[in-house]
């Protein structure tokens, strides 16, 4: 019992390392940022945004307005 406890365990810490360094989520932002200026002003509708989105997963944007969602989805559906 104690060894397959600690083959599970061994597995999902070699499953876990290997998500880090081989595969990549379906989709990910890393550090991006959206500015707007308008004249002299400059608005980061985006600042240094990071998530990850696994295929199949179902996802949820939510926060205040004004909180970046619209601008991190229409960066989303752009082509090329």
């Amino acid at each position: 019992m104690y060894i397959d406890n600690l083959i599970s365990i061994m597995l999902y810490a070699l499953l876990f390392f290997l998500k880090g360094v081989f595969i990549m989520a379906y989709i990910e932002f890393r550090n991006v940022i959206k500015e707007y200026k308008m004249g002299e002003i400059s608005i980061k509708a985006l600042d240094k945004t990071n998530f990850e989105i696994e295929k199949g997963e179902l996802v949820v944007i939510v926060g205040p307005s004004g909180a970046g969602k619209t601008t991190a989805l229409n960066i989303l559906r752009r082509d090329g």
